[in-house]
């Protein structure tokens, strides 16, 4: 999964939401900024706090299922080693179960994946929610009727990022 696309979304919602009443005013037509909102959560501490936070839960959640994999494993083992002793009907019963395990296991790690992808989408917006007035603002003090996040700009002139700025801003 695209670990940015959830940022690009909330970004551009957030930053075109807040933008719409600049262009209302009357500001300057067409005057487009970016701010790469990656950086952000990197260089800030509001954003080095929510990353931490996220890493923490992921690292709980990969533990809990590193833990059920080696079980898993360990009972395949056992169950390999059996193999000559177990009758040929009760090996492949105990195949088919141990089979029926690793697929719950799988739909486990999927499930893991999509709570990590929605804890992180969670902390990219408290980010956006702190980065998004202090990016109006900025936008507003240098006439940009439009801000777009970095990821979604092929090319900028320097004098258009505000990144510095709305990093040195946000708390």
């Amino acid at each position: 999964m695209n670990r940015n696309l959830p940022l690009l979304v909330l970004g551009l919602g957030l930053i075109m939401i807040g933008m719409t009443g600049a262009s209302a005013a009357g500001g300057n037509k067409g005057h487009v900024g970016f701010v790469d909102l990656e950086r952000t959560l990197m260089e800030t501490k509001v954003g080095k706090s929510a990353s931490a936070k996220f890493e923490r839960a992921r690292k709980r959640k990969q533990k809990e299922l590193d833990k059920k994999k080696k079980a898993l494993e360990k009972e395949a083992a056992a169950l390999a080693k059996q193999r000559g002793v177990l009758k040929p009907e009760v090996f492949a019963k105990k195949g088919r179960a141990l089979q029926e395990k690793a697929a719950k296991l799988q739909g486990t790690f999927m499930k893991l994946e999509q709570d990590l992808a929605g804890e992180r989408a969670k902390l990219i917006k408290q980010v956006l929610d702190k980065a998004g007035p202090i990016i109006k603002s900025i936008a507003k003090e240098q006439g940009f009727t439009v801000i777009l996040d970095r990821n979604a700009v092929a090319w900028g002139a320097a004098g258009l990022d505000i990144t510095d700025k709305v990093n040195k801003r946000i708390k």
